[in-house]
């Protein structure tokens, strides 16, 4: 039997997920999470026979893709080519 590996994948339950959002300033109820796997555009997840979990290294990298770039003013948020209301 081979061995396993040294650094195992970290697998969070949905509740799990909720809370760990919640710690770092972006909070998602676990019916949100449930949502977003219906419609996507939520964090990576995987089944495990009927159960789903969720990859913590997936979660990060959803965590980073969901951020904006750095700004220093709200105008910046803007896009060169969209209109502003008058």
């Amino acid at each position: 039997m081979p061995a396993l590996p040294s650094s195992p994948i970290l697998l969070l339950t949905t509740l799990q997920v909720s809370e760990e959002l919640g710690r770092r300033g972006t909070p998602r109820s676990v019916s949100t999470l449930e949502k977003l796997r219906c419609r996507g555009g939520g964090p990576p997840f995987r089944r495990f026979g009927r159960d789903v979990r969720y990859p913590a290294d997936g979660l990060e990298s959803w965590i980073e893709a969901m951020l904006s770039a750095p700004m220093r003013s709200t105008a910046e948020s803007r896009s060169p080519g969209r209109r502003q209301a008058k």
